[in-house]
């Protein structure tokens, strides 16, 4: 068996960050909609609205997009074009998965490297929103970190793939 009692630990914890963050991705979505909500409802009736709406939204969809993106991974969310794939054996389309993962796996590291990057050089920079000067780092953090969680993921998936491939 590849995956012996340590390696099956290290996958619960993986899929279990990644449900954590996908919690996250859902309290920043709820509080997006809230926020939008009551911009509206004050707009409206009172012909006050909140001030710095659209900039809270805009970072609040960074967390909304990204906190999921890993979770999505392990359920096998993600958009998959298999309509020649599923017609191969059992065998060859585990291969194509594992050689795909192996070529996300190419890209994936490197934009969660590129935004850890990205983060270190905003926040030297003191880059933050115009209006409200809300940071600007902390949400390349958060593409930084969902992306390294996806790495782990995709990692996790090869491995099962691989695994599929040996054994039929």
């Amino acid at each position: 068996m590849w995956v012996g009692k340590t390696g099956h630990s290290v996958l619960t914890v993986i899929n279990q960050a990644s449900r954590i963050a996908s919690v996250f991705g859902v309290v920043f979505l709820a509080s997006m909609m809230s926020l939008t909500v009551a911009d509206v409802v004050l707009r409206y009736f009172f012909n006050r609205p909140i001030l710095g709406s659209v900039e809270m939204s805009e970072y609040l969809m960074v967390g909304a997009g990204f906190f999921g993106v890993a979770w999505c991974a392990v359920r096998r969310g993600h958009v998959q074009v298999d309509l020649v794939v599923r017609r191969f054996p059992e065998k060859t389309q585990n291969l194509i998965e594992s050689v795909t993962l192996i070529l996300g796996l190419t890209v994936v590291p490197l934009i969660a490297w590129q935004n850890f990057s990205q983060a270190v050089y905003v926040k030297a920079e003191e880059v933050a929103s115009d209006l409200l000067d809300i940071p600007s780092y902390p949400f390349y953090l958060i593409v930084a970190a969902t992306y390294a969680l996806l790495t782990l993921v995709m990692i996790s998936l090869l491995v099962e793939s691989i695994r599929k491939v040996l054994k039929t």
